[in-house]
Parts: C-alpha cells; structure tokens; sequence
C-alpha cells in the first residue's frame, strides 16, 4: 500500500495512502466523495464538502418528519439532478464518476449521484442513505417504514421500491465506496487503462470488511500490481 503507482496525466498523480484513510472505520458518504474526487485528479477535496454543504441549505427548514424530509430532499434537491454517462464527446473521461465534477454539472453516474443526495441530505440532519441493488442506485429515509425511496432516474421522485424488480439493500458509506471503486474498476477496464485498474485494486484494500463488490475487484486478475507501469491503449 506504500507504493505511488503513475496514473494517466490527465487524472493527475496519484495519493498517498493517507488520502484513502477516508475509506476506513469512520468513513461518510461525504468523505468516501471526497476521497474518490481526490483520487480523480480534484485541485481540492474541500469542493465536495462546500457544495454539499451548500446544496443542504434549500433544507434548512424542513420539519422533522421524515416522509416530508424525502419528499423535500427529492424535490428542492434531487429534481435537479440528471443520471449521465461520459458522453460520446468525451468517452475516454472519468468525468461522470468524478463528485467534484458530477456536484458541478448536477449530472452524471447514478451511484454518485444518488451518494451525493444522500450526503445533502444528511448535511441537513436527515437520517437517509443510499440503497443498493443490481440495478439500481436509490435513496431512503430510515425513519420510513414503507418501502418509499427517491429514484434518481425519475426526477427524484419518491416511489415504492416494491415496484422495482431489484432486490435493495441498505449501503453504508463502505459499501458506496467498494460500489464506486468497482465502478471505476469497470471503467479503466473498457478504457483499457491499467494504471487506473491498479489504482483501484489499492483504493478496495483500503475499504474494510467483506463486501461483494471489493470481494470481486479483488479477485480480478487483471488488476496485478506488476502491470503498474503499463500505458493506457
């Protein structure tokens, strides 16, 4: 975990171990963001705080019911966020996994988005949380006892999850991490880009306990350290 392995220029270089530290025992979901954005070549962490930080604000007097805190964070929030990929104009770029980048535009992966409106959300005091599935990335309020949660695909609003033929769980802030790496993972892997692979083979062992996603990254045989020095295609 010692080693500085050389990533793409266009990412910037890469941390030392003390930047992944965000992905241990204490972890948040705004940390685990601003950790990634870190990783992703962000000037300054501290963006991801600030815009979370002030994004709570259109929350600020939201009662404490928690149907109407969803409900507020879905629609004064999250009906501004748009789920996108990277974009033809730009397929070679991490841009849309990027907090810093996606909190910016308003737009990009579901998974960061859905971490990011969570982390608002809990900014203003609201017990909610990403909730994770094969297929979807949501968020949900732990004081609901119906199973309503805001879909990032549907202009944040509530819906019942019954309706989604996924099975949801509830992700804390390690598990979005061992989700976004393997994102990342997955990325590098059609870019062909093998330093990028490596870096997240690094960012996984960084994230504790025995999760599916960091259980699968790491049996990759692809992400070898010895391929460290190889270019990207």
């Amino acid at each position: 975990m010692g080693t500085r392995w050389s990533l793409p220029n266009s990412l910037g270089a890469c941390k030392t171990p003390a930047a992944l530290r965000a992905l241990g025992r204490h972890a948040s979901l705004e940390t685990v963001l601003a950790s990634l954005a870190g990783e992703l070549g962000a000037s300054d962490h501290l963006i991801v705080h600030d815009t979370v930080e002030g994004l709570s604000r259109a929350l600020a007097d939201v009662g404490p019911d928690p149907v109407v805190q969803l409900g507020a964070l879905g629609d004064r929030v999250g009906a501004a966020l748009s789920v996108q990929g990277p974009g033809l104009e730009r397929p070679r770029s991490y841009d849309d996994l990027r907090p810093d980048v996606v909190l910016g535009r308003l737009a990009g992966d579901e998974l960061v988005l859905a971490a990011s409106l969570a982390a608002i959300g809990r900014r203003a005091g609201f017990d909610v949380d990403v909730m994770l599935g094969a297929r979807h990335a949501l968020v949900a309020h732990h004081g609901i006892a119906a199973p309503l949660v805001l879909s990032l695909r549907r202009e944040s609003r509530t819906i019942d999850a019954g309706d989604l033929d996924d099975e949801l769980r509830w992700a804390d802030p390690h598990d979005v991490a061992a989700a976004l790496v393997g994102r990342l993972d997955a990325r590098a892997a059609l870019l062909r880009d093998v330093p990028m692979r490596t870096r997240a083979i690094e960012l996984a062992l960084a994230v504790p306990g025995d999760r599916p996603e960091r259980r699968a990254l790491l049996a990759s045989p692809r992400g070898s350290p010895a391929l460290a020095t190889t270019s990207p295609a």
